[in-house]
C-alpha cells in the first residue's frame, strides 16, 4: 500500500519525479513534479534509498534552507539571477528546468529532459534528453549566475 503524506511542514523532504506519471519507491508513490513530505514519514534507510535512486531527486528542505542562507541566495528567486536572453537557444530549455526546479546539485540529463512538439499538427510530442555536455554547460550558467550573486 503506498503512502500519501504529503504536506508543508518545516522538516519536509521533497521528492521530484520528472516523469510524466507516478513513480512508486519504498512505500510511496510521487506524483509527476515536485512532492513534499513530513520528513519523520520516513526511515533514515528510506531517505537513503530515495537519494540514490537515479529516477528522482530528493531534497531535504532543511539542508536546502541552511545551504540557501549560507550562500545568501534565494534559490526560489534564481530565475531573476539568470538573464535567459543571453543564453544559448539550444540550452534554454534546460537551463529553465534547472531554475524552476531550483535544483542544489547538478541533476542527470533525465531530470531536464523536456517535451517538444511535433514538427508538424497531429505530429506526437517527442522527448529531448539534453547531453551531458549541454547539462553542464547550463549547469555552469546556473552556478555563474550564483558566484556573481554573492553566492558559494
Amino acid at each position: 500500500m503506498s503512502k500519501d503524506t504529503q504536506s508543508d511542514g518545516p522538516a519536509g523532504l521533497v521528492v521530484i519525479n520528472p516523469r510524466d506519471q507516478v513513480y512508486r519507491r519504498c512505500g510511496f508513490k510521487f506524483a509527476p513534479g515536485k512532492n513534499t513530505f513530513d520528513a519523520s514519514a520516513f526511515t533514515d534507510e528510506q531517505i537513503e534509498a530515495l537519494g540514490q535512486d537515479p529516477h528522482i531527486t530528493v531534497q531535504d528542505k532543511k539542508a536546502s534552507q541552511s545551504a540557501v542562507s549560507k550562500s545568501h541566495v534565494d534559490l526560489a528567486n534564481l530565475g531573476e539571477l539568470v538573464e535567459l536572453d543571453t543564453v544559448d537557444d539550444a540550452l534554454k530549455p534546460i537551463v529553465a528546468i534547472m531554475i524552476e526546479q531550483a535544483f542544489d546539485k547538478k541533476p542527470n540529463v533525465d531530470q531536464v529532459a523536456f517535451t517538444v512538439p511535433g514538427e508538424h499538427d497531429g505530429d506526437e510530442r517527442k522527448t529531448v534528453k539534453p547531453s551531458a555536455a549541454q547539462r553542464d554547460e547550463a549547469w555552469q550558467i546556473i552556478v555563474d549566475a550564483v558566484a556573481a550573486n554573492g553566492g558559494a
